[in-house]
């Protein structure tokens, strides 16, 4: 099943943050799937609304985040967490990728609404529970850390989820498989001393965004349970990279996992308009390679799968997800109908 949220987008330029995540990026990956395949049904694409799940709550966003951040968050104003988490004043205390002269709406209603968004990734993970396979097309929060929001990511949805479905609903290991281009730092910091249960891959670039600040003691260079740094100039080691790390993941797991989430992160792609991205310039063929790749040995393994957005920056970060999603249903592995 493929999970669309619109009540849940952030829209962000309606805030006045300018950062280059596109409003329709979802939108046009259903547009695009309903074109291509007309008789795709409703079922297959599932079109969420606010009523069909349960927002997280104080207790939920605590799976993650410290009692501080929680308070600061939920109670009050958020807006000088929202503005950390999106890096929106610079050292000198200047506005950087926000102009309040365009916002539409007031920047403390953001907490809602990511909130909001971050709770579609735990309906998500049921539905992979019950079907094996679901992709939102949102989520992937991989940057918040325990003591505040960051790198565009206000909560980790990932590690909420995965904590709350261990101790409410009998789920009792899982992994994070993350291909975003930048190193899931947040998921590492929160995680530690927790691979027990919960084990993170990570796949990024050695060098940039967040590995060139602080010093070796910044929680942002914590060791995921497996890192595998790419180096510019590597693009083409990258699938056989990968290969060799999901293997050499399964051989360090003592139990399969009764869940994976995957952050099939956009911003590798070689067109990802992110600054702090282009040092990783994949072609959307070894994109497909790369996605086709941690999709089907998931599923010879028998592992339920949940795919999530993570990072994509620009006109055409709707087009890794679209090429990927389009070639599952040409091949059967979503039907077009829920009849098929």
């Amino acid at each position: 099943m493929i999970i669309y949220a619109p009540e849940c987008e952030p829209q962000f330029e309606s805030f006045g943050i300018e950062i280059p995540i596109r409003n329709n990026r979802s939108q046009r990956v259903v547009e695009e799937l309903q074109s291509r395949f007309p008789q795709i049904s409703e079922q297959i694409v599932f079109r969420v609304k606010r009523s069909d799940f349960t927002v997280f709550n104080r207790r939920d966003l605590r799976y993650a985040h410290d009692r501080d951040y929680v308070r600061a968050l939920v109670d009050g104003d958020p807006t000088e967490a929202i503005m950390a988490a999106y890096e929106l004043v610079d050292q000198a205390g200047n506005f950087q990728r926000y102009n309040p002269s365009k916002a539409q709406r007031e920047l403390h209603e953001l907490r809602d609404l990511m909130i909001a968004h971050a709770s579609v990734t735990l309906l998500g993970a049921y539905i992979a529970l019950e079907e094996d396979f679901c992709f939102f097309l949102g989520g992937g929060m991989h940057h918040a850390m325990s003591f505040g929001g960051r790198g565009f990511c206000l909560v980790h949805d990932v590690v909420i989820t995965l904590k709350k479905m261990i101790a409410d609903f009998h789920l009792r290991t899982a992994w994070i498989i993350d291909l975003d281009a930048h190193k899931g730092d947040g998921s590492a910091q929160i995680l530690k001393g927790e691979s027990e249960r919960i084990k993170t891959l990570s796949i990024h670039m050695k060098n940039g965004w967040p590995l060139n600040e602080g010093d070796a003691s910044s929680p942002w260079r914590e060791p995921s349970f497996l890192d595998i740094e790419m180096d510019e100039g590597q693009e083409h080691l990258y699938n056989d990279r990968l290969k060799m790390g999901l293997a050499e993941l399964d051989r360090r797991s003592k139990h399969r996992p009764g869940l994976a989430v995957v952050l099939a992160g956009q911003d590798p792609y070689e067109l990802d308009e992110l600054p702090s991205s282009s040092p990783m310039k994949l072609t959307r063929a070894q994109l497909l390679e790369r996605d086709l790749l941690v999709y089907e040995t998931l599923k010879k393994q028998g592992i339920p799968q949940l795919w999530l957005l993570a990072g994509g920056y620009g006109e055409h970060a709707y087009e890794i997800p679209l090429q990927f999603l389009s070639h599952l249903i040409e091949c059967g592995a979503i039907p077009k109908s829920h009849e098929a």
